[in-house]
């Protein structure tokens, strides 16, 4: 199956790359940092952007933050790319 993105859309996974990148690290303060920047390039609305960031600020454990980051960069990548 090839999947391309649709127009208008950023690729997520250099981002992404990063917070593994500080998850590997162990730098937690880095990966929320970069998982707030994964949220602002997702372009959600000001709510889910909101909500999304409270859970980031919210999470203390670093395996915590990645598993949550991978679950929103799965469902951006479903709506985002085509068949």
């Amino acid at each position: 199956m090839n999947l391309t993105e649709k127009t208008g859309r950023r690729n997520l996974q250099p981002i992404y790359a990063l917070i593994v990148e500080a998850y590997n690290n162990n730098n937690l303060n880095e990966m929320k940092a970069m998982a707030r920047e994964f949220v602002i390039e997702m372009r959600v609305d000001k709510v889910k952007a909101y909500k999304f960031n409270q859970s980031i600020d919210n999470i203390k454990m670093k395996d915590k933050l990645l598993l949550f980051v991978t679950n929103l960069h799965m469902q951006d990548s479903k709506e985002t790319a085509t068949r």
